[in-house]
């Protein structure tokens, strides 16, 4: 089975920490002032889209799972059980 690049892991971790801490705490500041401008908007925006990545990186991780568990055979694999 081949490895996973070490770079999905990095981007895993940068989608799943260190992106929505910041968004959704400058958000809560904005929606204190009032300021519902173009600025948050835009980063509701970057947030949905960060949610949608992590998702989908969660999803391919648990795909991961089933595929070493035995649940789901690779596509490559051709072997008879």
């Amino acid at each position: 089975m081949k490895q996973r690049p070490r770079s999905i892991d990095e981007l895993r971790m940068i989608f799943g920490i260190t992106c929505p801490v910041p968004s959704a705490t400058l958000l809560h500041l904005l929606a204190q002032a009032d300021r519902f401008d173009a600025l948050f908007y835009t980063i509701q925006a970057a947030g949905l889209l960060f949610r949608g990545i992590n998702i989908f990186l969660m999803g391919m991780n648990m795909c991961e799972g089933f595929i070493l568990s035995g649940q789901f055979k690779n596509k490559g694999d051709t072997t008879i059980s």
